[in-house]
């Protein structure tokens, strides 16, 4: 095995099967018709793969998703999912190259940021991706699970409460409007979560059917979408997502129960300039200058985002712009440029800037400031 020539490369049809077959060694707890379903939704994914000759050793897929990030128009950002090796050639550095390599080309397209939901976070802290959500997981206790056994079974079933609302199976005919209901709700709620098109909805209607599961819509009595739930009815009555407007949320609580598991999931900083520039500030002052800071990035993976920035924090957005590299590992203030001439000096890492923006990482205290902090990412693949 040591004379192996391996190569990294871009999988292609047909060479993807074997991306496949990979992944039923692997994960062998997913069937064929999830994996049929999955390489349906994802066709257009990118599967970057170490090959022996014609072998397959590992894999990582970058599954494309658009995301709002803070900004007026969405990002497109890769989701990690299946990273795999064969056991015979772990501990050699494949999944570090692999990974790399789909953060580069992501990165150089402009991608803020990737994410991934990790079998264990130790294994992905040493490429610089941080904690930064947990996912909201549900149990449906036996009353909701069997309003929705009996919804799968005749096309709608009401709730046994005094709310009368109405679950049905997603459908051609509810497709829209849930998507439109999930886009406004979430838009209120959070900063960064996936664009929710019928488009999405198709996609994981296919998967949860793949598992014998389903996307239920939430009906008020006059016929309003008010939210939405992807679950398994039968056995346990696990619940993947739940969308609900917030006044019907108190009453739905008590058909739920919480299980253990809050799955993590980690984000990746690939594009810094981009990353920042959500962060503003709240100000009544339309004269007011920008604050200014002078942010010097270390970055170990990805050593092309390490150097000095000019950031510029207006009233809207952030105007960022890199002004120089860390040439020979010297970090020294570029010439033209002084801390008297700033408002902050800040010296921060790929993983502190993460840390700052969407957790409680140390950073610059700015008055007025707005971070875009709020996360709702419920993806599984």
């Amino acid at each position: 095995m040591e004379n192996e020539t391996l190569t990294l490369r871009l999988l292609k049809a047909p060479e993807r099967d074997k991306a496949w077959d990979l992944w039923r060694d692997i994960f062998p707890e997913d069937t064929d018709a999830f994996l049929a379903a999955y390489a349906k939704t994802h066709a257009d994914n990118r599967i970057y793969g170490m090959l022996s000759e014609e072998k397959l050793l590992a894999m990582a897929q970058f599954n494309p998703y658009e995301v709002h990030d803070g900004t007026p128009d969405p990002v497109k950002v890769p989701y990690i999912v299946g990273v795999a090796t064969r056991p015979a050639y772990r501990s050699r550095g494949y999944m570090r190259k692999l990974l790399k390599e789909g953060l580069v080309q992501a990165r150089g397209e402009g991608a803020p940021f990737a994410f991934l939901m990790p079998a264990a976070e130790a294994i992905y802290t040493p490429l610089g991706f941080v904690t930064v959500w947990h996912q909201h997981l549900f149990r449906g206790k036996k009353a909701l699970a069997e309003t929705l056994q009996e919804a799968e079974k005749t096309g709608e079933a009401v709730l046994p409460d005094e709310s009368g609302l109405v679950i049905r199976p997603l459908s051609k005919e509810n497709l829209r409007e849930t998507a439109r209901m999930a886009e406004h709700f979430l838009s209120g709620a959070s900063s960064v979560f996936c664009v929710r098109t019928p488009e999405y909805f198709r996609k994981l209607q296919t998967e949860m059917k793949s598992e014998d599961g389903d996307v239920f819509v939430i009906v008020e009595p006059d016929g309003e979408v008010a939210g939405y739930l992807a679950a398994w009815p039968d056995g346990p009555c696990e619940i993947r997502e739940l969308i609900l407007t917030s006044g019907k949320k108190r009453g739905f609580r008590k058909f739920l129960s919480l299980p253990g598991e809050t799955p993590a999931i980690m984000f990746r900083l690939l594009d810094p300039v981009r990353f920042l520039t959500p962060v503003h500030r709240y100000t009544e002052d339309e004269e007011e200058m920008p604050y200014r800071i002078l942010l010097h990035l270390e970055d170990a993976f990805l050593p092309d985002n390490s150097g000095w920035y000019t950031w510029d924090i207006h009233k809207k957005q952030s105007l960022v712009q890199k002004i120089s590299t860390d040439a020979e590992g010297k970090n020294e203030i570029p010439g033209g440029y002084s801390v008297e001439k700033v408002d902050k000096l800040w010296k921060t890492t790929a993983e502190g800037l993460v840390k700052w923006r969407f957790s409680d990482g140390e950073g610059p205290e700015i008055p007025g400031l707005w971070k875009a902090p709020r996360i709702f990412l419920n993806e599984n693949v």
